[in-house]
């Protein structure tokens, strides 16, 4: 059958009906000021926009990390995405959670630089596979996605869900945590560094992941391993995140 419908000349296809039924759903800002009332209704609509399903739990909505390119689950960009989107709609930050959380890595594996307790780079699908994460091909190079799912689980602990439901995810902070004292701190110098486990994986491993994104001032690459700034800060960030939120549990 065919893998993409149209809708008939005057309706709106299912992914804008879904994206228009959202937008009526979330907090309305009123000011004096039109053009900023139409950069905030633009930006909900662009929101909307990257939301996309996990197949196995339709309920469960997670954003994308930007269109065209990359209409699929990452970690970092999904996470970050999330994070700030929290007072416009706090359960894209949670499916993004428990999203990743499912797919949380578990054994070691060069070809994926999947290692235990690591939270993904980026869920690769098939042409097929249109905006579902139903593709296969799931790649864990990313040094940063790991402390970041802590933080932005912390955050999210404070905005209301069930205890139940945040207490379902602190097993996956816990191994996110393990992470990052077994796998990321290798030489077990006090920093999160990265460094590819194959010719195939990303050299750089951070928010600037372009091949010669990382060098000094006189314009030399720097070598891996590479420990970056950010990262320290959300590591930091991250132990922070889990002692409150084992505070606040009591």
């Amino acid at each position: 059958g065919a893998l993409f419908v149209h809708p008939a000349a005057g309706e709106l296809s299912p992914s804008d009906r879904r994206r228009q039924e959202w937008v009526a759903k979330i907090p309305v800002l009123q000011m004096g000021n039109r053009s900023i009332e139409r950069t905030l209704r633009r930006s909900y609509d662009d929101l909307g926009a990257l939301r996309i399903e996990d197949p196995n739990h339709p309920d469960r909505v997670v954003v994308a990390a930007g269109a065209p390119w990359f209409m699929t689950l990452f970690g970092r960009d999904s996470l970050l995405a999330s994070h700030m989107a929290l007072p416009v709609d706090p359960s894209l930050a949670l499916g993004t959670l428990q999203t990743l959380a499912d797919r949380q890595g578990t054994v070691v594996d060069p070809m994926s630089e999947e290692e235990p307790g690591k939270i993904l780079h980026e869920v690769r699908l098939g042409v097929s596979s249109g905006l579902s994460l139903g593709g296969k091909s799931v790649y864990y190079g990313s040094v940063d996605a790991t402390p970041l799912f802590v933080v932005v689980l912390g955050a999210v602990s404070r905005w209301g869900f069930a205890k139940d439901t945040i207490a379902a995810l602190l097993p996956h902070a816990d191994r996110a945590l393990e992470w990052i004292r077994d796998y990321g701190d290798k030489d077990g110098d006090g920093f999160v560094e990265y460094e590819r486990l194959n010719d195939q994986g990303l050299i750089n491993q951070g928010w600037k992941d372009s091949w010669d994104g990382i060098n000094f001032a006189d314009g030399t690459l720097a070598e891996p391993p590479i420990a970056l700034c950010e990262v320290q800060a959300y590591v930091y960030a991250a132990y922070m995140a889990r002692a409150w939120m084992a505070y606040d549990a009591g």
